[in-house]
């Protein structure tokens, strides 16, 4: 801090490739809280997702390496796996270029994000700019197989080709796993989002990590002026551990003159488990709606007129959707995995279940049947969405820790106590 408590900005740089989703949100909303008292620019991959959500609403200077990967080969073969590797090697020269790049503009600060293709960005081991990544997830694909790439409904000739690609795959995933770990432990602090994934950081990595919370926009997400639509309401990409099966087969239990709808927004669709979940409702006679690119005012109003938030990902590191139901005064119901059991407090702002289809329906029932209770947990949602999960408040926590990992050229200084949670923006809670 300066003198009088008045704020030094000083000068970071962001870097991702990530896909569009959770990871690509959450550092959006960062970057406009840090950009308010700071100097941010993003540099990104060409790869990396910047349609959804552009980083040019916060960032002074957004830079986009070139990097592009190989098309498939009909019928290539092996030659395809060779393109692959191939491309991990493009990978590190343009994650060399991009650590030149950030170290030539004299920042003060990098924080680095997700990586689509490694999990932790090349870049980190090519900086000399201190360095903090913010680790949503350990790669869940070799910790999960519910996450793996056989985990969805396959074809036949799927099945054949993954046979068939099988020992190059196991080399690919070989360098993709030394790599991914090479780069964490390059980073000179690891954050990220809740104490579950922390726990499994320490366990696929071996090193700590600091727990730095997000946080929703409670002006954006807010109550409508009352729940018109008798559905049940589920966000997140259409994949396998994402759980849509488990809410249909729940759906399914309940008596079927009561059965709601179910609608699911995705950012994405595997074409594959989307034709498996109409077939899977149809067969359990659960009304399904599957709804892509819903835009940001669509999307509130979806969670505004539903008279449930349904969730049941596999071990899901945060639960970002969550917050923005909370926030929309949607009453919970989800499985008691992962994140959000920090976010959810059963009986409370919603209700968390084992994943037990007929458990899971019993808790939709119960929610329905009462609309008071509904209220009264869709009120507590709202109101612990404001006092306790402001993107205010998750930025100057942020800002703290980008200051302790800056310290030692004492150039960054420390943020301002949270005032919004009551406690100091160095707590990593």
């Amino acid at each position: 801090m300066g003198s009088g408590g008045r704020r030094t900005a000083v000068r970071i740089a962001f870097f991702h490739n990530h896909p569009s989703g959770g990871a690509a949100r959450a550092l959006h909303e960062l970057g406009k809280q840090l950009a308010q008292r700071h100097d941010v620019d993003v540099y990104t991959l060409a790869t990396g997702d910047e349609e959804a959500l552009s980083s040019a609403d916060y960032a002074g200077k957004v830079t986009s390496i070139p990097f592009e990967e190989r098309r498939p080969i009909r019928l290539g073969i092996y030659l395809n796996d060779w393109r692959r590797y191939r491309d991990l090697s493009d990978l590190e020269r343009a994650s060399r270029v991009a650590a030149t790049a950030i170290d030539a503009g004299a920042y003060d600060i990098v924080l680095a994000n997700a990586c689509r293709f490694l999990q932790s960005p090349a870049v980190l081991p090519f900086l000399t700019t201190p360095s903090v990544y913010y680790c949503h997830e350990p790669p869940r694909r070799f910790l999960q197989r519910v996450c793996g790439e056989n985990a969805g409904p396959l074809t036949t000739y799927q099945r054949l080709r993954s046979w068939w690609h099988r020992p190059a795959r196991i080399v690919l995933d070989s360098v993709i796993k030394r790599r991914d770990r090479r780069n964490f432990a390059a980073a000179g602090a690891v954050l990220t989002n809740s104490r579950f994934t922390a726990k499994t950081i320490r366990r696929y990595y071996g090193r700590e990590a600091t727990v730095c919370r997000l946080g929703v926009d409670a002006n954006r997400f807010h109550p409508g002026d009352a729940r018109h639509g008798d559905y049940v309401l589920s966000v997140g990409a259409l994949e396998p551990h994402k759980g849509f099966d488990f809410l249909i087969r729940s759906v399914g239990l309940l008596p079927e003159g009561a059965r709601p709808e179910l609608r699911i927004v995705a950012n994405y669709v595997n074409p594959g488990v989307a034709t498996d979940l109409r077939r899977l409702a149809e067969g359990r006679r659960v009304p399904l709606t599957i709804m892509e690119a819903v835009g940001e005012g669509e999307l509130v109003a979806l969670y505004q007129q539903a008279r449930v938030f349904a969730y049941a990902p596999h071990e899901e590191p945060f639960g970002l959707a969550v917050l923005e139901a909370m926030a929309c005064g949607l009453p919970v119901v989800t499985v008691a995995e992962g994140g959000v059991l920090e976010s959810v407090r059963s009986g409370e702002n919603g209700l968390l279940t084992e994943r037990d289809e007929r458990e899971f329906a019993d808790a939709l029932s119960r929610v329905f049947a009462d609309r008071q209770f509904a209220q009264s947990l869709g009120g507590a949602g709202r109101r612990l969405a404001v006092t306790d999960w402001s993107w205010d408040a998750a930025g100057r926590r942020l800002e703290s820790h980008l200051a302790d990992a800056a310290s030692a050229d004492s150039r960054m200084p420390s943020a301002s106590p949270d005032t919004t949670s009551g406690q100091p923006t160095h707590a990593g809670s």
